[in-house]
């Protein structure tokens, strides 16, 4: 169970650059906002902002606190 209510996913959302990086390490299972500055080339702050914006989308759940994996990414299907 996430701690964040599930939000209908919204297919038309456009994602910016560093929302695609964040998606295409997401893709690969779940991640924390550590792993992902790791693995991008995103600070904290552009990090944070990428998955808050994917939540609201409904593209990203977040799991528990600094857990997040992809709900679904509607490019893709």
């Amino acid at each position: 169970m996430s701690i964040a209510s599930q939000l209908a996913m919204i297919e038309e959302y456009e994602p910016t650059t560093n929302e695609d990086d964040v998606l295409e390490v997401l893709e690969e299972g779940r991640v924390t906002p550590k792993y992902l500055k790791e693995r991008t080339n995103l600070n904290d702050q552009q990090i944070n902002y990428a998955l808050n914006q994917l939540i609201a989308a409904g593209w990203v759940n977040k799991v528990t606190t600094g857990l997040y994996e992809l709900e679904g990414d509607p490019r893709n299907e």
